[in-house]
């Protein structure tokens, strides 16, 4: 799965010697199912967060509950010669005409994020 998961996550392989810094290749456009995919295939840890977020299957959980916008995960994979090799969520982003009760859900669920942006068009939440 190691090559697979970044064909998943960046629909190609990483040099990791070249497109890394320090082992760490970032991501912004993780798709529901492909987050979903990664969990079952054991790539992110349902119970995995960067510091004080919520656990990926958190973030993942809501992903799956919005039908009606195109939300994507953001976050890093680490290389896979590393021991602590994996896939974290860092946040969530959705980059479009926004509706109301998104918005409302959006901010109750993630407001106490270290960033934090609400437009009509556009979300975002981050954990440092």
């Amino acid at each position: 799965m190691t090559e697979l998961r970044e064909q998943v996550v960046f629909g190609r392989s990483i040099d990791w010697e070249e497109e890394s810094v320090g082992g760490v290749v970032r991501f912004k456009d993780l798709k529901t199912e492909d987050a979903k995919r990664l969990m079952k295939a054991g790539e992110i840890d349902p119970e995995g967060r960067q510091n004080n977020s919520p656990m990926a299957s958190e973030f993942i959980k809501f992903m799956d509950s919005v039908d009606d916008h195109d939300i994507r995960a953001i976050g890093y994979m680490v290389a896979p010669d590393r021991s602590d090799s994996r896939i974290t969520i860092e946040g969530l982003r959705v980059d479009e005409s926004i509706s109301r009760d998104l918005m409302l859900r959006f901010t109750n669920k993630f407001r106490m994020a270290d960033e934090f942006t609400v437009e009509e068009d556009y979300l975002r939440c981050w954990y440092d």
